[in-house]
């Protein structure tokens, strides 16, 4: 699948650059700096997913003239994308019983803590269930399953 990174902070851009591309069926298209930048990037390039810093300086005066995005199944919160809730659904599907945010970012290869977010935005939409697994050292673990 095709990324944008989108970061006005070029470092940080690149470590993006660096991960997305290290992680298989992602692909690095291009990055861009600016809000302006990554509207002109996405008629261009056409990506799949779009990797976008939260605080670009540009951001609310490039999306005021922007359509406004086609609806989805669901309501997602802001800084998620339908692409890597298909991803997150998918491993939730595909699982063998429940997973917990760690297991589901090594299938994914997102990071613990965006796979928890989009795992807690299943539960919370009814989506997928959670339960605690106890008895190990430290707090219990949160464990995921899909409600399909």
């Amino acid at each position: 699948m095709g990324v944008l990174v989108v970061d006005d902070d070029f470092r940080v851009a690149e470590v993006h650059r660096a991960h997305v591309d290290r992680v298989r069926p992602f692909r690095v298209l291009g990055v861009a700096g600016s809000g302006e930048e990554a509207v002109r990037a996405v008629d261009a390039l056409r990506p799949g997913l779009v990797l976008l810093g939260l605080y670009l300086p540009d951001v609310d005066r490039v999306l005021a003239g922007a359509a406004p995005p086609a609806p989805v199944a669901g309501t997602l919160t802001k800084g998620m994308s339908v692409a890597t809730a298909e991803l997150v659904e998918g491993a939730l599907r595909d699982a063998d019983g429940t997973l917990s945010a760690g297991e589901c970012a090594a299938l994914t290869g997102l990071s613990r803590v965006s796979a928890r977010h989009y795992l807690e935005h299943f539960r919370t939409t009814g989506s997928a269930e959670v339960s605690l697994r106890c008895g190990v050292a430290g707090r219990p673990e949160r464990r995921y399953g899909w409600r399909g």
